[in-house]
C-alpha cells in the first residue's frame, strides 16, 4: 500500500486511500528525510503533534512501540483508523497544554505545526517537558519560496487561506536560534522538498491562490506527484521552500 494509506469507513474511499496513499505532495516529499531523521524503533513512544487527519502517525505506528496523534480537530475516522492499527491512539488537545506527563516520549514529530500555532515558544517548552532526557525532536517549517516571488511578496495572504494564526515563515537562523536558545541541539537540518519539488509545489500555490485554479489539490495529485518524485535526485545544497530539521533535548 500507498505511503499515508488510512483505513476509511468508506469501501471507495478507504480503496481511493490505499492506491494514492497520502495525498499531499508536500507530506509525501519530505516523508524519506523525515523518517531518517526520526529513525523510529520498537522501544520508542513517539509523539505527532498536531498530526492532521494521522498519515505519518500511521506509518509511526509501523515500527513503534506507540505512536500517539494529538490535535485540535479529531473527527470519527481517527477514531476508526486507532481501533483498527495497533499501536496507535489520537488524542484531541491543544498543543499549547499536552496532556502528558513529563519526560513520556523518546521522539516528537512537528510537521508543519510550529509555525502554524499561536505561541511557538509555548509548544517548544511543552515538547521540551514531556520529551525524554536526550529526545528527539524532527519538524519541518516553511522558509522563503524559491521560484514565484508573487509567493514571498503574498505571505500574510497565504496564512489567511490557510487559516494560519503564528509565524507562518521563519527565516532557517531564525529558526535554528530560536531552537537553541529553548534548549535543543540541533543534530541535522536539510531543506525538504529540494529545487524540483519546491518549483511544483509552489506552481500548485500559485494556480490556486493567484490564478484561481478551481481543481481542488487532491485532484492534481496524481499528475504533480510522479514529476516531484524526481525532487529526491536533486543536490541536497539547493534551497528549497522548507526546512526539516532534527533536535536532540540538551539538559546541560
Amino acid at each position: 500500500m500507498a505511503f499515508g494509506y488510512l483505513p476509511n469507513m468508506s469501501p471507495i474511499k478507504d480503496l481511493i486511500s490505499k492506491i494514492f496513499g497520502c495525498p499531499s505532495i508536500i507530506r509525501r516529499l519530505q516523508a524519506p528525510t523525515i523518517a531518517s531523521m526520526l529513525k523510529i524503533t520498537r522501544n520508542d513512544v513517539v509523539l505527532d503533534g498536531g498530526c492532521g487527519q494521522g498519515y505519518f502517525t500511521r506509518e509511526i505506528s509501523k515500527v513503534a512501540k506507540l505512536s500517539i496523534g494529538c490535535d485540535i480537530n479529531i473527527i470519527g475516522n481517527h477514531v476508526y483508523v486507532s481501533k483498527s492499527t495497533p499501536r496507535l491512539f489520537f488524542t484531541k488537545c491543544d498543543m499549547h497544554e499536552l496532556p502528558f506527563a513529563t519526560n513520556t516520549f523518546s521522539k516528537i514529530l512537528l510537521s508543519s505545526v510550529l509555525q502554524a500555532v499561536k505561541n511557538d515558544v509555548i509548544i517548544l517548552k511543552e515538547c521540551y517537558r514531556v520529551l525524554k532526557d536526550r529526545g528527539i525532536i524532527v519538524l519541518s517549517a516553511s522558509v522563503d519560496y524559491l521560484h514565484f516571488k508573487w509567493l514571498n511578496q503574498n505571505k500574510e495572504t497565504l496564512k489567511r487561506k490557510f487559516e494560519i494564526t503564528g509565524r507562518g515563515y521563519y527565516s532557517l537562523g531564525e529558526l535554528q536560534s530560536l531552537l537553541i536558545d529553548y534548549g535543543y541541539e540541533i543534530i541535522d537540518c536539510q531543506y525538504s522538498p529540494r529545487f524540483l519539488g519546491s518549483f511544483i509545489f509552489e506552481l500548485m500555490l500559485m494556480l490556486s491562490f493567484r490564478y484561481k485554479f478551481s481543481v481542488s489539490w487532491n485532484h492534481l495529485f496524481p499528475i504533480a506527484y510522479p514529476i516531484a518524485w524526481f525532487d529526491r535526485f536533486c543536490s541536497q545544497r539547493r534551497k528549497g521552500c522548507e526546512v526539516v530539521i532534527a533536535v536532540m533535548k540538551n539538559n546541560s
